[in-house]
Protein backbone atom coordinates (compact mmCIF):
# COMPACT_ATOMS: atom_id res chain seq x y z
CA UNK A 1 0.00 0.00 0.00
CA UNK A 2 1.28 3.78 -0.96
CA UNK A 3 0.94 4.69 3.11
CA UNK A 4 3.55 2.05 3.56
CA UNK A 5 6.70 4.17 2.74
CA UNK A 6 9.26 1.71 4.84
CA UNK A 7 8.51 -1.25 2.27
CA UNK A 8 10.14 -0.73 -0.21
CA UNK A 9 12.42 -3.98 -0.94
CA UNK A 10 11.29 -7.69 -1.43
CA UNK A 11 13.37 -8.14 1.83
CA UNK A 12 10.73 -5.47 3.35
CA UNK A 13 7.66 -7.85 2.11
CA UNK A 14 9.24 -10.95 3.79
CA UNK A 15 9.94 -9.21 7.00
CA UNK A 16 6.12 -7.81 7.16
CA UNK A 17 4.99 -11.42 6.60
CA UNK A 18 6.95 -13.10 8.86
CA UNK A 19 6.23 -10.26 11.77
CA UNK A 20 2.44 -11.21 11.22
CA UNK A 21 2.85 -14.70 10.97
CA UNK A 22 5.17 -14.48 14.35
CA UNK A 23 8.61 -14.45 14.30
CA UNK A 24 8.94 -16.60 17.45
CA UNK A 25 7.59 -19.50 15.28
CA UNK A 26 10.48 -19.09 12.31
CA UNK A 27 13.06 -21.96 13.42
CA UNK A 28 16.89 -20.22 13.77
CA UNK A 29 18.87 -20.85 10.54
CA UNK A 30 22.50 -20.00 9.80
CA UNK A 31 22.21 -18.29 6.03
CA UNK A 32 24.61 -20.00 3.46
CA UNK A 33 27.65 -19.26 2.45
CA UNK A 34 28.09 -18.73 -1.63
CA UNK A 35 31.88 -17.69 -0.75
CA UNK A 36 34.79 -17.81 1.74
CA UNK A 37 35.51 -15.14 4.08
CA UNK A 38 37.95 -12.56 2.85
CA UNK A 39 41.34 -12.63 4.55
CA UNK A 40 42.08 -9.84 7.56
CA UNK A 41 43.42 -6.22 6.28
CA UNK A 42 46.59 -6.60 6.95
CA UNK A 43 46.42 -2.73 8.08
CA UNK A 44 44.31 -4.07 11.40
CA UNK A 45 46.99 -6.52 12.47
CA UNK A 46 49.88 -4.26 11.80
CA UNK A 47 47.96 -1.41 13.86
CA UNK A 48 47.77 -4.00 16.74
CA UNK A 49 51.24 -5.69 16.29
CA UNK A 50 52.15 -1.50 17.03
CA UNK A 51 49.70 -1.16 20.00
CA UNK A 52 51.12 -4.26 21.82
CA UNK A 53 54.91 -2.64 21.49
CA UNK A 54 53.91 0.91 22.52
CA UNK A 55 52.01 -0.96 25.58
CA UNK A 56 54.66 -3.35 26.70
CA UNK A 57 57.52 -0.02 26.34
CA UNK A 58 55.30 1.76 29.05
CA UNK A 59 53.11 4.13 27.15
CA UNK A 60 49.34 5.04 27.55
CA UNK A 61 47.46 4.88 24.11
CA UNK A 62 45.77 8.21 23.88
CA UNK A 63 42.98 9.17 20.85
CA UNK A 64 43.31 13.09 19.95
CA UNK A 65 41.07 14.94 17.50
CA UNK A 66 41.61 15.08 13.85
CA UNK A 67 40.56 18.50 13.47
CA UNK A 68 43.21 20.74 15.23
CA UNK A 69 43.99 24.68 15.03
CA UNK A 70 45.81 25.76 12.41
CA UNK A 71 48.67 27.72 14.43
CA UNK A 72 49.40 24.22 16.16
CA UNK A 73 48.97 22.47 12.79
CA UNK A 74 51.85 24.93 11.49
CA UNK A 75 54.26 24.50 14.28
CA UNK A 76 54.81 20.72 14.26
CA UNK A 77 55.52 20.66 10.30
CA UNK A 78 58.48 22.49 8.11
CA UNK A 79 57.32 25.69 6.09
CA UNK A 80 57.39 24.02 2.74
CA UNK A 81 54.50 21.60 4.10
CA UNK A 82 52.22 24.20 5.62
CA UNK A 83 50.91 25.01 1.89
CA UNK A 84 49.43 21.32 1.74
CA UNK A 85 47.20 22.08 4.90
CA UNK A 86 43.82 20.30 4.31
CA UNK A 87 41.18 23.39 5.20
CA UNK A 88 37.43 22.63 6.36
CA UNK A 89 34.98 24.18 4.71
CA UNK A 90 32.64 24.70 7.66
CA UNK A 91 34.84 24.72 11.09
CA UNK A 92 33.05 24.69 14.52
CA UNK A 93 35.30 26.65 15.85
CA UNK A 94 38.89 27.89 14.72
CA UNK A 95 40.31 26.06 17.20
CA UNK A 96 39.49 23.03 14.54
CA UNK A 97 39.80 24.60 11.26
CA UNK A 98 42.32 22.31 9.49
CA UNK A 99 42.87 17.99 9.63
CA UNK A 100 46.27 17.08 11.27
CA UNK A 101 49.60 16.97 9.23
CA UNK A 102 50.84 15.13 12.38
CA UNK A 103 49.60 13.35 15.37
CA UNK A 104 51.84 15.17 17.95
CA UNK A 105 50.19 18.62 17.83
CA UNK A 106 47.15 16.57 19.55
CA UNK A 107 49.93 14.23 21.86
CA UNK A 108 51.65 17.48 23.03
CA UNK A 109 48.40 18.99 23.98
CA UNK A 110 47.18 16.03 25.76
CA UNK A 111 50.19 15.73 27.89
CA UNK A 112 49.83 19.02 28.70
CA UNK A 113 46.42 18.38 29.85
CA UNK A 114 47.92 15.51 32.18
CA UNK A 115 50.41 17.90 33.59
CA UNK A 116 48.53 20.92 34.37
CA UNK A 117 46.24 18.15 36.57
CA UNK A 118 49.03 16.80 38.78
CA UNK A 119 50.23 13.77 36.55
CA UNK A 120 54.36 14.22 37.04
CA UNK A 121 55.12 11.14 34.65
CA UNK A 122 53.09 10.66 31.33
CA UNK A 123 53.82 8.51 28.30
CA UNK A 124 51.30 8.85 25.37
CA UNK A 125 51.16 7.20 22.19
CA UNK A 126 48.47 7.25 19.29
CA UNK A 127 47.67 5.05 16.23
CA UNK A 128 45.98 7.38 13.55
CA UNK A 129 45.53 9.18 10.44
CA UNK A 130 47.27 12.40 9.06
CA UNK A 131 46.09 14.34 6.10
CA UNK A 132 47.67 16.38 3.61
CA UNK A 133 46.16 17.75 0.23
CA UNK A 134 49.44 16.54 -1.29
CA UNK A 135 49.77 12.98 -0.06
CA UNK A 136 46.01 12.40 0.84
CA UNK A 137 45.54 10.28 4.13
CA UNK A 138 47.89 8.43 5.62
CA UNK A 139 48.31 6.70 8.58
CA UNK A 140 51.13 6.70 11.76
CA UNK A 141 52.39 6.25 14.97
CA UNK A 142 53.22 9.11 17.11
CA UNK A 143 54.31 9.44 21.22
CA UNK A 144 55.06 11.70 23.47
CA UNK A 145 56.82 11.43 26.86
CA UNK A 146 57.89 13.26 29.57
CA UNK A 147 58.86 12.94 32.80
CA UNK A 148 60.67 10.35 35.10
CA UNK A 149 61.09 6.82 33.90
CA UNK A 150 58.83 4.47 36.35
CA UNK A 151 60.06 4.02 39.35
CA UNK A 152 61.87 1.00 41.01
CA UNK A 153 63.77 0.20 44.38
CA UNK A 154 66.68 -1.19 42.56
CA UNK A 155 67.24 1.90 40.47
CA UNK A 156 67.20 5.57 41.18
CA UNK A 157 64.78 7.68 39.23
CA UNK A 158 66.00 9.51 36.03
CA UNK A 159 64.33 11.70 33.61
CA UNK A 160 63.28 10.61 30.36
CA UNK A 161 65.61 11.56 27.39
CA UNK A 162 65.98 11.60 23.75
CA UNK A 163 67.85 8.15 23.91
CA UNK A 164 64.61 6.40 25.58
CA UNK A 165 62.46 7.60 22.99
CA UNK A 166 65.05 6.75 20.14
CA UNK A 167 64.92 2.97 22.05
CA UNK A 168 60.76 2.48 21.60
CA UNK A 169 61.39 3.41 18.29
CA UNK A 170 64.05 0.57 17.77
CA UNK A 171 61.95 -1.53 19.31
CA UNK A 172 58.91 -1.02 17.40
CA UNK A 173 61.10 -1.22 14.19
CA UNK A 174 62.45 -4.71 15.26
CA UNK A 175 58.83 -6.35 15.52
CA UNK A 176 58.01 -4.81 12.24
CA UNK A 177 60.89 -6.26 10.73
CA UNK A 178 62.34 -3.11 9.70
CA UNK A 179 66.33 -1.68 10.25
CA UNK A 180 66.53 1.88 11.49
CA UNK A 181 69.67 4.22 11.52
CA UNK A 182 69.12 7.65 11.95
CA UNK A 183 70.14 11.26 10.96
CA UNK A 184 70.94 14.24 12.21
CA UNK A 185 68.28 16.60 11.25
CA UNK A 186 67.16 20.09 12.47
CA UNK A 187 63.29 20.75 12.50
CA UNK A 188 62.23 24.35 13.24
CA UNK A 189 60.14 22.51 16.45
CA UNK A 190 62.84 20.06 17.40
CA UNK A 191 65.79 21.49 19.72
CA UNK A 192 68.92 21.41 17.55
CA UNK A 193 71.33 17.97 18.56
CA UNK A 194 68.69 16.58 19.63
CA UNK A 195 66.76 15.36 16.89
CA UNK A 196 67.22 13.13 14.53
CA UNK A 197 65.03 11.45 11.11
CA UNK A 198 64.44 7.55 11.11
CA UNK A 199 65.99 6.32 8.24
CA UNK A 200 64.36 2.20 6.81
CA UNK A 201 66.68 1.79 3.72
CA UNK A 202 66.53 5.10 1.74
CA UNK A 203 63.74 6.34 2.92
CA UNK A 204 63.20 8.65 6.20
CA UNK A 205 59.75 6.96 7.75
CA UNK A 206 59.71 9.30 10.73
CA UNK A 207 61.31 11.54 12.92
CA UNK A 208 62.37 11.74 16.83
CA UNK A 209 63.56 14.44 19.19
CA UNK A 210 63.07 17.07 21.52
CA UNK A 211 60.52 19.61 21.46
CA UNK A 212 61.16 23.19 21.45
CA UNK A 213 60.61 24.59 25.16
CA UNK A 214 58.19 27.42 23.40
CA UNK A 215 56.13 24.63 21.98
CA UNK A 216 56.16 22.92 25.20
CA UNK A 217 55.12 25.72 26.79
CA UNK A 218 52.24 26.64 24.67
CA UNK A 219 50.36 23.62 25.66
CA UNK A 220 51.46 23.57 29.35
CA UNK A 221 53.53 20.91 29.63
CA UNK A 222 56.76 20.91 31.15
CA UNK A 223 60.08 20.56 30.03
CA UNK A 224 62.46 18.26 28.60
CA UNK A 225 59.63 16.47 26.41
CA UNK A 226 60.68 13.77 24.00
CA UNK A 227 58.73 12.66 20.60
CA UNK A 228 58.86 10.55 17.75
CA UNK A 229 56.45 10.06 14.89
CA UNK A 230 56.70 7.08 12.80
CA UNK A 231 54.97 6.96 9.05
CA UNK A 232 53.47 3.52 8.93
CA UNK A 233 51.95 2.58 5.52
CA UNK A 234 50.62 -0.73 4.02
CA UNK A 235 53.60 -0.96 1.32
Amino acid sequence: PTFRVDILREVDLIEEVGRHYGLDKLEAAFPSMTMAAPAPDPRVTRDHLVRRVMASAGLNEAVTFGFIERRAAEAFVTPDVVASLVPLANPLSAKFDVLRPSLLPGLVEALGHNRRHGRRDVGLYEVGARFSATAGETRGVALAWTGSLSEHWSTPARGVDFFDAKGVVELLCDALGVAPSFQVVRLPYLVPGQSAHIIAGDRIVGVVGQVLQALVERAGAPKQERHAQQHHHAD
